[in-house]
């Protein structure tokens, strides 16, 4: 049983008022509280992974316990309290990658210019960290780099990395399942009448997502013969994080506390990305901390009981 408070509040927010999509602009957001919260302690803000809400982050798991169950035990046996507030960055498309883009909407914007400030009035707060799995650890990632001024830390786990890699090998799945619609747009409107979605539906969905989040909705490839667009393939590569180092560079050396995992079986080869970023930073001489672990990219949320005592221990 937990020990300390969950609220889950409704909020508005503003950046996503007039959103393409016309998703909506008010939002279940999550808060956990610590037992005894009283002065300012650290906030954790959780970004959900692809198809993922902030209410997902409350789903029970006897055998598996969830970020704010993990925060709870690990609060009670003597890590520094903290408390996590969680906004819910969910599309019509499935996900935001928490990028602003005239596609799908400010999402950025969204926990930056919105929730970021929400939290600081309505709660004590004496330092801010981001955290995810996923594309919400790409989120993490991308937000943390860019916004040292609210950030102290980051916890990416299994995020989208080296995106040649973690993205390229689906479009020709994509590309054929999209052969049974008359457009994109049916697709999608597919997605929302099916009882249930195919494993072909959801990496199909996850490429049309991105397109929207890094291209405006260009797809990287041309429908009808498959082959590659260079030009739009290029605005996808430029939010990838691998390339964004050099740029934020001084803004990762800022940070007290930076830490990536990913399992060596991960089905998104991710681990590699991984690697590969994680080799660019001790280029760079930034500070972090990275791990391997024996498992794939499904059900690792065990993994926030890794980087949470690492954050706090630092903050």
């Amino acid at each position: 049983m937990l020990r300390g408070t969950v609220k889950i509040q409704e909020i508005e927010f503003p950046s996503l008022q007039g959103n393409p999509l016309r998703d909506p602009d008010i939002r279940p957001t999550v808060v956990y509280l610590p037992p005894n919260y009283r002065k300012e302690i650290p906030c954790v803000i959780a970004l959900a992974g692809f198809t993922g809400t902030s209410l997902g982050f409350l789903n029970h798991d006897p055998f598996s316990p969830n970020l704010i169950e993990q925060a709870d035990a690990l609060i009670r046996k003597g890590l520094p309290p903290f408390m996590i507030a969680i906004p819910d960055g969910f599309t019509r498309y499935g996900g935001s990658q928490y990028v602003n883009s005239s596609a799908t909407g400010r999402y950025e914007d969204m926990v930056i210019k919105d929730f970021v400030p929400w939290v600081r009035k309505n709660y004590r707060v004496s330092s801010f960290a981001i955290l995810g799995k996923s594309s919400g650890g790409y989120g993490a990632l991308h937000l943390g780099m860019k916004h040292p001024e609210i950030f102290s830390g980051i916890a990416c786990h299994s995020g989208d990395l080296y995106f040649e890699w973690v993205y390229k090998h689906d479009f020709p799945e994509a590309a054929q399942h999209l052969e049974n619609y008359k457009s994109v747009q049916d697709f999608v409107k597919s997605i929302w009448k099916k009882k249930k979605r195919s494993s072909k539906d959801i990496v199909t969905l996850n490429i049309v997502a991105m397109a929207a989040c890094y291209s405006s909705g260009e797809l990287p490839f041309d429908l009808k013969t498959g082959r590659m667009r260079d030009d739009i393939w290029k605005k996808w590569l430029r939010f990838d994080p691998i390339n964004l180092i050099e740029k934020y560079s001084q803004n990762l050396k800022r940070l007290k506390a930076f830490y990536l995992d990913c399992g060596t079986q991960d089905e998104f080869f991710l681990h590699f990305g991984a690697r590969i970023f994680s080799n660019v930073l001790k280029q760079k001489n930034i500070p972090y901390h990275y791990e391997e672990f024996p498992d794939g990219h499904r059900n690792i949320g065990y993994r926030y009981s890794a980087s949470l005592p690492y954050l706090m221990r630092r903050l």
